[in-house]
């Protein structure tokens, strides 16, 4: 088996010197040879082509290397709808219910943590969803007072995980990277929406209530799902 960059052969299971997230497609077994040519001068669409025993598919490309929150994830889908060949996503990393949209709206992918879908007309098909994003800078970064900011925005808002990376950063009071991280944190340890996690993790990671006016209280809810404190006995 073999991958090309469009420029020469890397032989014999060695993944895409700039897309690592390619070697899971080149590891299922009815792909044979995968081409990945970026676009240049003349030709404006990068494509990925996967030669299976049966033909050689031609798929368009995108390429995605930060977080698919929703905004980003819509315009994908949108952008796939409008091309004539299948499209194929390249990213670092794609949560589960993202998988999921773009699995039912039909749109190929594959991350760097080896969760993938590809349907290569009716005769292949490969999915696999789930996979945790264990990069270095998820798995080492240390959880701090911006984990705590964000944690308090999704018991108000519990759906904060999908807005913007700036809203979602306005909203705790923190800068746009660390919200990105948080969130894709959040994300990948599926408990952006369990509420009681969230009110427990923020009860036990805050030595002091988050910084006054930085985020918005949104009426009765936010209380009722904090844990309260045990009361005093004797």
């Amino acid at each position: 088996m073999s991958i090309t960059n469009g420029h020469g052969v890397i032989r014999d299971n060695m993944p895409p010197p700039s897309e690592p997230a390619l070697q899971h497609l080149q590891a299922l077994a009815f792909v044979k040879a995968l081409t990945l040519q970026r676009a240049q001068l003349g030709t404006p669409d990068t494509t990925v082509t996967v030669r299976t025993p049966a033909r050689t598919f031609t798929l368009d490309a995108g390429i995605k290397h930060s977080f698919l929150d929703r905004t980003t994830t819509n315009a994908i889908i949108a952008a796939a709808a409008r091309r004539e060949r299948p499209l194929l996503l390249i990213a670092r990393y794609v949560p589960r219910p993202t998988a999921e949209r773009l699995i039912s709206a039909g749109v190929n992918f594959v991350d760097r943590s080896g969760s993938l879908h590809l349907a290569l007309g009716s005769e292949y098909h490969a999915t696999l969803v789930g996979r945790r994003d264990d990069s270095a800078d998820v798995r080492q970064r240390r959880k701090g007072p911006a984990h705590v900011q964000v944690l308090f925005v999704l018991l108000v808002h519990p759906d904060a995980a999908t807005w913007p990376v700036r809203k979602l950063a306005s909203a705790a009071g923190i800068s746009k990277s660390a919200a990105s991280l948080e969130r894709t944190r959040l994300l990948h340890e599926n408990r952006d929406r369990d509420p009681k996690w969230l009110a427990e993790s923020f009860v036990a990671g805050s030595p002091s209530p988050p910084t006054p006016g930085a985020i918005p209280i949104a009426g009765p809810r936010a209380t009722s799902l904090l844990v309260a404190s045990p009361k005093r006995t004797g």
